[in-house]
This record gives C-alpha cells, structure tokens and sequence, in this order.
C-alpha cells in the first residue's frame, strides 16, 4: 500500500473549502493569505519563529523552547464533507444553562466549568451530527461534554476513584445495562435520566450493543491505569515496541467513547441496527455477512481516526500537565511512541501522522469494498447522481428513498409470479434494507471524522486563541513540562 493517497474520484464542496466556523455557526475565510494578512502581527507579537522541524533522534530536553509540526489534518480529510447542524447556537445556550446555572448540581469542577464556554462542544456535537433534531443534538452535547471532561479526569489519574468510577461495581453482571454501567462514574451518573428516558424505546439489540461498548470503556480505561506488561525475554525489541503500540491503539478506541457516541447517534437518526439473525439464508452466501463486517472495520477505523488526531492536537496539552508515572504508561499516542520506540516529540509525531494517513485510506478503501456489495440488479450507482451532487458515489445512491430503490424492483423486466420470483424479490429487497443500513452508518462515521477534525482547530482546550495559526502552518510550542520529583 502506498502513501500516496487517490482521491480523484471524491470531489470536496466549494464552499467549505478554506472556512473556519464559529460557534455560532458563521463561517469565516481560513485561505492562508488571508490568514498570514490578518494574523502577522499578532504572531510577530509573540514572538513566533517558525523553525525546521527536530530531526528524529535528538532529545528535547528544554521544553521551553522546544516546537513539534503537526500533519494538515484538514487537509487529509477533504474526503469528507463537513456539515453542521443549524440548531447549534440554540444548543449552546441550553447546554450552557444545563451545566451553568448557579444552585445546580452541576458534576463539574470549577476548573471544568471556566474551561466550559470557550471548548465549544455544542458546535463539535452540531459537526458530528448535522441531521439531528434540537432536543437530540442538546443530549448529545451534553454527553460530549461529559466524555470529555471524563477523558481528561482519566489522563491525570493513578486510581478507579481519581477517574470517577465507583469501587462498588456491579457491572460484572451481565444483564447490567449500558446506562448503569456508566451511572457508577461521577459524570455520566448526572445524565443517566436523560438517557433512560432518550433510549426508552430502542430495540432490546440496541441496549446489548450500549452495555457492551459501556462496558468495553469502562475496562478500558481501568486496565489502562494497571502497569505494562513485563518485557518478555524471547520477544525482540522491535516486537515489544509493536505489541505496546497495536495494545494502546486498541485501548485507544475504547478509551475514547466513539463506540457510544455511535450508538447514541444511530438511536437518534432512527437507523435499524442490523444482526447476523436477521440475515436472510437466500441471499448469496456470506455476502451480507461481508456488509456487517465491512462496517464493524470501518466503525474501528474512524474511532482509531478521531482518537489518534486527537492526541497529536493535545500532545503539548498532555506533556505539559500530566506527569509521567513509573507504574502507568502514558495515554497519549505520541508520548507512548516517545516511550516506546525512544523517538523524539517531532519523530513520535511524523510516526503517528502517517498511521492516521493510513487509517483514513483504509477507511476509504473499506468503503468501495462496501459499495462491491450493491444489489446487483439495480443500474450502477453513476446513474442516479444529480448534476450538482458532489459527493461520492455511494452517499448518492444511498440518499434514494427505499420507495424509489423497491420501485426499482417492481420496474425491472416482468417474469413469471413464481414461488422461485417471490423469494428473490424478498431476498432482494431485504439486501437494499441492510445495504443501506450499512451506508446510513457509514454516512454517520464520516460526519464523526470531518467534525471532530475541523473542531480541534476552533476549540480552545487545545491551542487557545491560536487554532487558525496551527491549522496552517502546523507549529505548535510546547509548554514546560510538570516539575517532579521535588
């Protein structure tokens, strides 16, 4: 596989390129002259120098002049379109009153809650999730909010209880409920109503898939504070190296909470949640098998996507207020890589830039292996692409209702009403309802990606007022690193 990505066939809308969107929604130019217009003297004023970047190999040991070039993000994902959600300055003010107002039990430290207006989780939830409804995208802002601040609790602890996860579990039952699992943590335990009440009609396949990945964060994030494993002597070097990254990659989706943010978002949008029993035995065999799979591959890849971005954008964040521990092995990707292959800040950053360039073309890749398992007997999907239809392919035949798509089947060619023709058109119409399950996911996914990138530039929690700056010319100064030891 190359690196050289081929992105000929994806076309990126106009109007979206080169803009910068502002809490309330209005969008303002990002086009790099216009940037160093307005920005040059603000960053001449603070003394910026902008430098080659460290060669891999050489330490940095004064953080205080120390400076790291982070990978276009943006521009790596220009296959994705980014959409927003009209209701977002609505939303910010109720999630403001939600967690601001005074004589509330808030579950946020004072600390958590200065940091509150200027991190923007009302926009990140409004790119993530442009098609949701006020009252939908108000719950998920505040789960976004939650998960976050969690995240942070998370890095900085040694013990369950410095997360905020109750010692008394019950989670080990298994008919413990996703909702309950997360209810024995300080945060979540502050929206649990919200959720019962939001998931009190989903399928029961919907609760076992959100106890699962409650569960599969709560594990995580426990089992990460638990001391690496012991250097095995039979394992090489370069082996080591690799088990302790592909572990922490692993661990890293989970620790995340992209699998609940998916689950939440597919309650909302109303998607059917596909299971292997529904499967129909006369479709040919394995290929809806291979659709399922195929989206479970892709869920992994934009969870590993947004994670990894996310830790080259908080590296200076991380290095500068969490001190490392003998017993816990850093939670951030670039630090890991630092630890584990004895790199350089800049070296452990070029080496996770390239893994979230590979990820991001796996992702691609995946989906025109989804796109393979269309139902054949419709005409290609080409055919059913409108003039000003600039996105790929796929999301333009999955926009076609199953109205249109079953009225496809009763306008092709007329055979004999045979019991043979009935159950084919049965089998063919419950291919289209679970292809364009998959394609409703994969369309989730992709709105996951391209706002949670665009966000880290217009939050404040990672760069301050500096995100247009970073955004397009990578340079970020790190900060002095925790003094220990005194």
């Amino acid at each position: 596989m190359t690196n050289q990505e081929d992105h000929s066939n994806v076309l990126i809308p106009q109007q979206l390129s080169h803009k910068s969107i502002s809490q309330d929604g209005v969008t303002t130019s990002t086009n790099p002259r216009d940037v160093i217009s307005r920005r040059t003297e603000s960053l001449f004023d603070a003394g910026a120098r902008y430098r080659l970047p460290m060669r891999e190999g050489t330490l940095c040991m004064s953080s205080s002049s120390a400076s790291i070039q982070l990978p276009d993000l943006s521009s790596l994902i220009r296959p994705f379109q980014l959409r927003t959600n009209p209701a977002c300055r609505t939303t910010t003010l109720a999630s403001h009153s939600h967690f601001l107002t005074p004589n509330t039990n808030t579950p946020l430290t004072p600390t958590e809650l200065t940091l509150l207006p200027t991190s923007k989780f009302a926009l990140l939830a409004s790119l993530c999730f442009p098609t949701c409804d006020p009252p939908q995208l108000l719950l998920l802002t505040n789960f976004l909010t939650l998960l976050t601040f969690a995240h942070l609790r998370f890095l900085n602890a040694t013990t369950p209880e410095q997360c905020g996860w109750s010692t008394t579990s019950s989670s080990s039952d298994s008919s413990t409920s996703g909702i309950d699992i997360l209810a024995e943590h300080e945060l979540f335990k502050n929206i649990s109503a919200d959720l019962s009440r939001f998931s009190s009609r989903a399928p029961p396949n919907w609760h076992a898939n959100f106890a699962a990945h409650a569960a599969a964060y709560r594990h995580a994030q426990l089992n990460a504070l638990q001391p690496p494993p012991p250097h095995q002597g039979e394992y090489t070097e370069e082996a080591r190296q690799q088990t302790l990254t592909d572990t922490f990659i692993s661990q890293r989706r989970h620790t995340s909470g992209a699998y609940l943010l998916f689950d939440l978002i597919q309650l909302a949008l109303g998607h059917r949640i596909p299971v292997s029993s529904e499967l129909n035995p006369s479709n040919p065999p394995g290929v809806e098998l291979k659709i399922l799979s195929q989206v479970d591959i892709m869920k992994s890849l934009a969870a590993d996507i947004v994670a990894l971005s996310s830790d080259l954008v908080s590296y200076n964040s991380f290095q500068s207020t969490t001190a490392p521990h003998q017993h816990k092995l850093p939670h951030n990707a670039i630090s890991l890589c630092m630890h584990a292959k004895h790199l350089s800040a800049q070296g452990a950053t070029n080496q996770i830039a390239r893994l979230v360039k590979q990820k991001i073309q796996d992702f691609l890749e995946a989906e025109q292996t989804l796109q393979s398992f269309h139902p054949s007997r419709y005409p290609p999907v080409d055919d059913f692409r409108s003039s000003g239809d600039r996105s790929p392919a796929l999301y333009s035949w999955i926009k076609l209702p199953i109205q249109t798509l079953s009225g496809l089947l009763s306008s092709s060619p007329s055979t004999p009403t045979t019991t043979t023709s009935c159950q084919s058109d049965d089998s063919d119409e419950h291919h289209v309802k679970l292809f364009l399950d998959a394609a409703d996911t994969v369309q989730v996914l992709r709105d996951y990606i391209a706002g949670a990138v665009h966000w880290f530039y217009e939050t404040e929690l990672y760069f301050g007022t500096k995100g247009e700056e970073v955004r397009t010319f990578g340079w970020v100064f790190l900060n002095a690193p925790p003094v220990t030891g005194l």
